[in-house]
């Protein structure tokens, strides 16, 4: 990396693997999350660099380490189109009297990844969650991303058209395959299968393909 500090992913699956790298095995156990003004985009980059100018966030491998052995939090932050994170490292959270680096003053309110849900926008229609579930950090899709999906299949459930029911449910294989995402999969596969076998269509969930494996992709350019 270099000097060069990185932190806006390429994409919206990069955005997603990222977090999820840095909550599940950085030591990045607190969040902040804002969301950008869409009519103020002319600024975001600006924005972008009063945040790691506030919370030092780019500093380089071996200052983070040293950072780190000076019991002092340690801060990364991401961002993707409107969606930005701050995260936080540090074995003794205490809010704002959390021990940092001099400069560092925390005035925003940093959650604990094992206590809530992070939850974040991408899109109209899209909005995912990375949360902690026995024992481990995952991603799931967000409520209302789910019940959208939900409600489209039970539609076309109704058309008794098995061939665009099969082809709408494996739209949902474009979606990174983490455990909390391949669960819901399975759930919107029961209503699905429920709802044809209601309106009379004959059908097996072994007949509908379900990709449980995740592809990684490069986060940044």
């Amino acid at each position: 990396m270099g000097n060069k500090y990185l932190y806006k992913p390429t994409s919206w699956q990069g955005f997603l693997q990222q977090l999820h790298f840095l909550l599940a095995h950085s030591g990045y156990r607190y969040f902040h999350v804002t969301h950008y003004p869409e009519h103020k985009q002319d600024k975001w980059d600006k924005i972008d660099q009063k945040l790691i100018e506030k919370y030092q966030t780019n500093m380089t491998r071996s200052q983070r380490y040293r950072n780190k052995e000076k019991k002092n939090a340690n801060f990364w932050f991401l961002r993707y189109d409107n969606v930005a994170v701050i995260l936080m490292a540090t074995d003794k959270f205490k809010g704002a009297q959390t021990q940092v680096k001099e400069g560092i003053t925390i005035d925003d309110e940093f959650y604990d990844i094992q206590k809530k849900s992070l939850k974040v926008s991408i899109g109209k229609m899209s909005n995912f969650k990375t949360h902690f579930v026995d024992g481990k950090i995952t991603i799931s899709m967000g409520n209302a991303m789910f019940k959208d999906i939900k409600y489209k299949l039970l539609e076309v459930a109704k058309t008794k058209n098995l061939r665009q029911a099969k082809y709408e449910f494996e739209k949902l294989n474009g979606l990174p395959a983490w455990g909390g995402i391949n669960k819901q999969k399975f759930q919107l596969l029961d209503l699905l299968t429920q709802e044809l076998k209601r309106h009379n269509i004959k059908t097996k969930k072994s007949s509908f393909f379900v990709k449980l494996t995740r592809d990684k992709v490069k986060v940044f350019e």
